[in-house]
């Protein structure tokens, strides 16, 4: 399933970053899954989701 989801990332323990938007691949549209796939794409970064669509 394709998602859209606004997130905040930063290095592990540093500050976050301003908003950012990205279309991934996730196996559904739950919070859990669509972590797991920014996972892949951003490694060793801690993340907080604002927003799926």
């Amino acid at each position: 399933m394709v998602v859209t989801v606004r997130f905040k990332y930063g290095n592990k323990g540093g500050s976050l970053s301003a908003a950012s938007k990205v279309t991934i691949q996730a196996a559904a549209k739950t919070e859990s899954a669509v972590m797991a796939a920014l996972q892949k794409h951003y490694p060793n970064r801690d993340m907080v989701i604002l927003e799926i669509k």
